[in-house]
């Protein structure tokens, strides 16, 4: 595992959030994040204060089709 600054998508309350810049230990081998206590709870924080983000992002929705 190598410590790389990422982007962590959350959901909360049917609401997407991207935090920018996490420091998390990212496994090479698998793309597996790990993030320390401190980490979460800026994490959380942030969320916490979600009232004026740094900017919006306009996410296309796709829908997966039945096989056929």
């Amino acid at each position: 595992m190598g410590v790389k600054r990422i982007n962590h998508d959350v959901w909360v309350n049917r609401k997407l959030f991207v935090v920018q810049d996490v420091p998390a230990e990212v496994c090479e081998r698998c793309g597996e994040t790990v993030f320390t206590p401190q980490i979460t709870e800026r994490i959380l924080s942030t969320l916490r204060r979600s009232d004026s983000p740094k900017k919006t992002l306009k996410v296309p929705v796709l829908r997966l089709r039945p096989a056929v």
